[in-house]
């Protein structure tokens, strides 16, 4: 067996595997493993013609803010080695995080100006640039 049977072997058994599991049961794979498998959806017919309802998206305007959020994690991971918010949505939403320790009060001044939750409060680029810890 050559290297590559050995790869598209695995492949596939890998593929069947997580198939065999697939949640609604609506996947089935056939094939010899020799890179011929394939998914075989099941298809529920319906009758034609038929129409499809679209949900509206309500867009979300971004601005330069989201910005300012981002490249305050990043200070703050720079500055701690570690990320400020706890993996889960809530902490992140509610905007909890500690306080770096060790560093001056005008580094801490500026990461909390950054990473405030709501975009209308967080600081702009330009407060940024001005803030006194980078000048």
């Amino acid at each position: 067996m050559t290297m590559d049977d050995i790869i598209d072997t695995m492949g596939d058994r890998l593929l069947d595997n997580s198939s065999r599991g697939a949640f609604d049961g609506s996947y089935k794979v056939t094939g010899d493993n020799k890179g011929k498998g394939k998914i075989m959806p099941k298809v529920e017919a319906v009758e034609l013609p038929c129409s499809v309802v679209y949900a509206e998206m309500k867009p979300k305007m971004y601005g330069s803010k989201v910005d300012i959020w981002s490249l305050g994690a990043i200070l703050y991971h720079m500055v701690t080695g570690e990320t400020p918010f706890e993996p889960n949505e809530e902490s992140v939403m509610a905007g909890v995080y500690k306080k770096p320790v060790g560093v001056s009060p005008q580094l801490i001044d500026l990461i909390e100006k950054m990473l405030v939750v709501d975009p209308s409060k967080r600081a702009s680029i330009e407060e940024v640039a001005t803030h006194p810890w980078l000048n």
